[in-house]
Order: C-alpha cells, then structure tokens, then sequence
C-alpha cells in the first residue's frame, strides 16, 4: 500500500526565504553542449569560457514584465583541458617490520572496561597498532555481554633505499594511473599526452588531458530591491 500526495507546483516558485543558484564555469573551457532544466543560458556552442563565469541564469525576464527566479539546473559540457604530474624519488626511505611485537589485552563487560594489563608503555620508538575485538559465547551459540579487545604493537624501523631508474619508474607510473582516474573523474577522455622525466634523481611523470566534462557548478545568488523595488542581482557567486 502506497500513500501519494500530490501538490501543485508552479516552476521557478519558491519560498521568499529559499536559496536560488545560478550555474557557473568550474574550469576552464570551450563550450560543446547545453543542458539546462532549469535557468537561462548566458553562453552559446563553442564560446570560450573562464572558470566562474556565468553559464545559466536563474532569473528569467516575464513576458508581461518583471522577473521570475529559479535555481538554475541542468548540465554544461565543455572542452577542457587538465594538467597534474607525479614523483618519485630514488633516494627514500623505507618501513620494515623488525618482527618484534606486544600485545596487550583488556575485557569489557557491558559498559564496564577491565585492562588485563599493568604497565602500559611500549617498549618500540616507532610502531603500527592493530586492534581486534572478540565477543564471547556460551557453548558457542549464546553471546555473551563480554568483549576481548586485543592491541597489538608492531615495531618498525625506517631505512633508506635507493631505487633504480625502472623502479622509480614503475612506482611513478603506477601514481599516474592512480591520478589520471582521480582527475579524469566522470569526463570523457579525447586525448592526453605523458611524459616521463628523471632528473636530480627524481622520477616524474607529467600529464596533459583533454576531455569532455560537465563544468557547471551551482551558485547561490542574492537579490536586492533598487530604489524603484524592482528586483537585480547581486554578485555572490562563490567561485
């Protein structure tokens, strides 16, 4: 059984206290296509725009006169180009398990912490904390309000490697791709270029993309009445 209430809605109308959006550039780029549900655009097909440049209004002219506001809504693709790069030095320093370890124990019973142990120092300079949480139970079946946690302390020591070129390499490559989905995100890859680069014993790998994205980002707006009560807008794009 489903309850549906429906209401009458008018576009554009809002509470006096709403915010209402316009639809800025987020980056940089050459406009490809418009998808506006809502709003007025303020760019055409191939115009250059500039990141936190107005793309879609959300006020909108009456044919009898005045203005109608809306949150601007809707999607604008562009060309764009993005830039990032990654390194990797051959000279670093590495984390290396010594095999040393302690472990400490501790019961809670309902709200109740009980600590199985008296000193609590760890003997290690530098360390990883595992943590483990066990609940007991009553010929295995019934649970028990009854917790053993369990610390484990894993020391570590730091010591300094130096990679070769391809190693370098492949660790640089392998961020690459981590970065390369990172900025390429939901856009549509065209093209890109990679250029890989050792020097004063770094390795990087440098990336340009072209690509297709949505860079429409909202932006609330303000509205002000002039002296002759008609209503303007008052720049508060946050860009």
């Amino acid at each position: 059984r489903a309850n549906v209430e429906v209401r009458e809605t008018s576009v554009g109308e809002r509470e006096a206290d709403s915010t209402y959006y316009n639809l800025i550039a987020a980056e940089d780029g050459q406009i490809e296509r418009i998808a506006a549900i809502e709003g007025k655009p303020q760019v055409k097909i191939s115009q250059t725009v500039e990141k936190g440049q107005l793309l879609v209004s959300g006020i909108l002219s009456r044919e009898e006169g005045g203005i109608r506001l809306e949150s601007a809504s809707g999607s604008v693709y562009a060309k764009v180009t993005r830039n990032f790069s990654v390194s990797v030095p051959l000279k670093t320093e590495k984390k290396v398990y010594t095999g040393e370890k302690t472990e400490k124990k501790s019961v809670t019973f309902f709200s109740f912490n009980i600590n199985l142990f008296t000193n609590s120092r760890i003997p290690y300079d530098f360390y990883d904390t595992i943590e483990t949480e066990k609940r007991l139970y009553l010929f295995d079946t019934a649970a028990l309000p009854v917790l053993v946690g369990t610390k484990e302390y894993r020391e570590y020591e730091n010591v300094s490697v130096t990679l070769t070129e391809d190693e370098a390499k492949d660790e640089a490559m392998r961020l690459y791709r981590e970065k390369l989905k990172e900025t390429l995100g939901t856009a549509q890859l065209l093209s890109k270029s990679t250029d890989v680069n050792i020097e004063n014993d770094v390795c990087t790998v440098s990336c340009s993309i072209y690509c297709l994205a949505d860079i429409a980002k909202p932006a609330p707006f303000d509205i002000a009445q002039d002296s002759d009560d008609e209503a303007k807008e008052t720049e508060n794009a946050q860009q």
